[in-house]
């Protein structure tokens, strides 16, 4: 085989590898090879291995350059499908959060600035009215702070906050409110997401349960906020937005949410995580 030969047959094998299946490439690469070695040694009575070590190393380094580009295409579109992914999940959150925080603040605010007004047209007590007008205005402060909190991923829950501030909201809507005092039974990994059990099922009794009474008990995994209402929107199963975002994070920590009616009347919400 002269060298004319070897240079077109190793062109062949070159293109073969290139432009064909990485397989059906290999495999011509291979064949190609030995058919050489064959032909040489017919010929001159002695293989020529040089030749055929440059053929074996330039098929093999050609189709391992194959697949190391078909692996970083791989990993370039895993990239762009963990980008998406990240995207998606950034989005949730922040509706979720955004929900948590405006629903809860404007329900407060709203009761605040209607219980001002009715101070002013049933008493004139200007002084009361006023601290419901300074409440309002720090309200929705704190509104606005977390709200940039939660667009920048740095807003924290306080399940002892959260429970000071339902005792307060609960009282300016006319509710009885039944909480406790302390929250040390609760680990800390927990207080986050009980926090916003409080904050949604409290707002939701106050919009839409009519009760006269709400009460909050809770242990080391579970959490329960229940009332006397006539309302069902705190039973609806599907949940809309606010419960909805309770069972992702409550499914995000292994645990569940359930609302079920009471026999005396009214309803329980209960979030418990398994330990």
């Amino acid at each position: 085989m002269e060298a004319s030969d070897l240079t077109y047959l190793t062109f062949a094998i070159v293109v073969a590898l290139v432009l064909l299946p990485a397989g059906i490439g290999l495999a011509y690469g291979l064949v190609g090879t030995t058919a050489m070695l064959i032909a040489t040694a017919t010929e001159t009575g002695h293989p020529n291995f040089d030749a055929g070590v440059v053929m074996l190393v330039l098929t093999v380094a050609i189709f391992a350059s194959r697949g190391f580009v078909g692996k970083a295409d791989e990993l370039e579109i895993a990239r762009d499908e963990i980008r998406t992914l990240a995207v998606a999940e950034e989005r949730a959150r922040v509706a979720r959060d955004l929900h948590d925080v405006l629903g809860h603040s404007l329900t407060t605010i709203t009761l605040k600035a209607g219980l001002a007004r009715r101070i002013m047209e049933s008493s004139a007590d200007i002084d009361r009215a006023l601290a419901e007008v300074h409440d309002v205005e720090r309200l929705s402060r704190q509104a606005l702070t977390e709200i940039r909190a939660t667009v920048s991923g740095y807003r924290k829950m306080s399940l002892p906050a959260e429970i000071a501030n339902a005792r307060a909201t609960l009282l300016a809507a006319g509710i009885d409110a039944d909480l406790p005092q302390a929250v040390d039974d609760v680990p800390g990994e927990l207080q986050e997401p009980f926090g916003y059990v409080v904050r949604e099922a409290v707002t939701n009794v106050i919009r839409h349960s009519g009760a006269s009474r709400c009460e909050i008990r809770l242990g080391p995994s579970w959490i329960e906020v229940a009332d006397n209402g006539s309302g069902s929107s705190t039973v609806d199963n599907h949940g809309g937005n606010g419960l909805a975002g309770l069972r992702e994070r409550l499914a995000k920590i292994g645990g569940r949410l359930t609302a079920t009616p009471r026999g005396e009347g009214g309803f329980v919400l209960r979030a418990e995580v398994t330990t």
